[in-house]
């Protein structure tokens, strides 16, 4: 898809009548949506949470798996094997994880464009 379309895409989604409540003027002092800034800044605090929570679970994921591979290392008859199902396993990992929070990041962006389509 060309650059135009992507952006013409992009906007038909973004529309008003896809997302109104982004669209609708808050009602005088009641403070019903959020303001340019303070959307601005539950993004970008989304973004950290999330990209956060990522980082634990994959942490918290890598020490659970290296135990039964750290067992079977120390069999001989194991050893060589589990060791070619290690390097799979951290590189399906790694794949895994880099998706996730690119997608994070992928969203993040397109929040970021909602926002910034709503100041135009």
């Amino acid at each position: 898809m060309s650059n135009t379309n992507t952006e013409i895409a992009v906007t038909e989604t973004l529309s008003q009548d896809r997302l109104p409540a982004l669209y609708n003027k808050p009602a005088q002092g009641t403070g019903a949506l959020l303001t340019h800034e303070q959307l601005g800044g539950l993004i970008d605090l989304t973004d950290v949470a999330f990209q956060e929570a990522v980082r634990v679970v994959e942490r918290t994921h890598r020490a659970i798996a290296n135990e039964p591979f750290e067992i079977l290392q120390k069999i001989p008859v194991t050893a060589p094997v589990s060791e070619v199902v290690r390097q799979v396993h951290e590189g399906v990992t790694e794949l895994t994880y880099s998706m996730v929070k690119g997608g994070g990041k992928l969203a993040t962006l397109l929040a970021r464009g909602v926002v910034n389509l709503r100041q135009r």
